[in-house]
């Protein structure tokens, strides 16, 4: 009821997605929408993680998943966790190049790369660039430990919050969401927090498992992990799939099918339609000898299309925006 308004402003495929949500309490390849054109496919592209060289390094490929080509070549250890810059001209990721991990970041094709934390004594992970491409927000085992954000160039590091770490920005860049423990009722919550750090509520309590959050580009949606003991060994695997919820942390919905494995890392398509995601294959092998391959989820048909092929370890996606 609250939610009423809100639902009836949503563009019509997102309003048939709820309204399937209520009905039948589930989505499937029936609630659809129209099957048009994606007028971003051309031009966006996704970078992930892939070891299919012996190591981890960043790839980058087409969103329809040709032309996948390594954009960065560590000199020791392995990048991780790219985001792109708004105008997707640069990607900052995690390296432990030197030994610890920081934050690197390289031009789209790979060159000029340089280290923009250089912290010798402490660790940061999980950049994510904010919507203006002025900062970088990142998690960071520094004292203070928790959320820090720097300017793109490394000047200015900022403490925001020592409950935050694994945060993604608003569309506007005011606000992070994240998840973190309620002390008042230990329980697990949906956050949002002014991007200065002031001002951290409780939007919604969430079910246990819930992590790495992704805000819609049209301001509406989260899409997260979450655990799932639905699967068939979700007692001896920690099981994961990917969960679409709204702003406000309701109508939540698992909307990934895996069975043979965990789903990780959801991140959107600049046109709010599809969801890419890292899925596992190691059910039966356990983590150490399973793949892991980029999928795609398109929200309008509920239609998933894997994108990568390497047999090997293809994950942590960031589409462009």
């Amino acid at each position: 009821v609250v939610l009423t308004g809100w639902v009836s402003r949503m563009p019509a495929r997102l309003h048939h997605i709820i309204a399937c949500l209520v009905v039948a309490g589930a989505l499937s390849a029936g609630c659809g929408g129209d099957a048009d054109d994606h007028p971003d496919v051309a031009t966006s592209r996704i970078a992930f993680v892939s070891d299919r060289d012996g190591y981890r390094r960043i790839y980058v490929m087409n969103a329809d998943g040709s032309d996948q080509h390594a954009v960065s070549d560590p000199s020791h250890g392995s990048d991780r966790w790219p985001t792109w810059s708004p105008a997707g001209a640069r990607i900052a990721f995690t390296s432990d190049q030197d030994g610890q991990d920081d934050i690197y970041v390289i031009d789209a094709d790979g060159g000029n790369r340089r280290n923009i934390t250089n912290t010798p004594d402490s660790g940061e992970s999980h950049p994510a660039w904010s919507p203006d491409g002025a900062r970088i927000a990142f998690a960071s085992d520094r004292e203070p430990a928790g959320l820090y954000v720097i300017d793109a160039d490394g000047g200015n590091p900022m403490h925001v919050s020592a409950d935050a770490t694994n945060a993604d920005w608003s569309p506007d860049g005011l606000q992070f969401a994240y998840f973190s423990i309620d002390p008042r009722g230990r329980r697990l919550a949906l956050y949002w927090m002014d991007a200065d750090g002031d001002n951290a509520r409780v939007v919604a309590h969430i079910d246990p498992g819930a992590a790495s959050p992704a805000w819609s580009p049209d301001n509406r949606w989260i899409a997260a992990t979450t655990a799932n003991d639905t699967e068939p060994l979700a007692r001896i695997h920690d099981w994961r799939s990917i969960v679409l919820m709204d702003v406000f942390g309701r109508n939540q919905q698992v909307v990934t099918r895996n069975r043979r494995g965990t789903d990780l890392s959801p991140t959107w398509s600049p046109d709010g339609r599809r969801l890419a995601y890292e899925a596992h294959d190691d059910a039966l092998f356990g983590d150490t000898h399973g793949r892991t391959d980029i999928h795609v989820l398109d929200l309008d048909d509920m239609s998933v299309r894997r994108l990568t092929d390497s047999r090997d370890y293809d994950a942590m996606p960031a589409w462009s925006r």
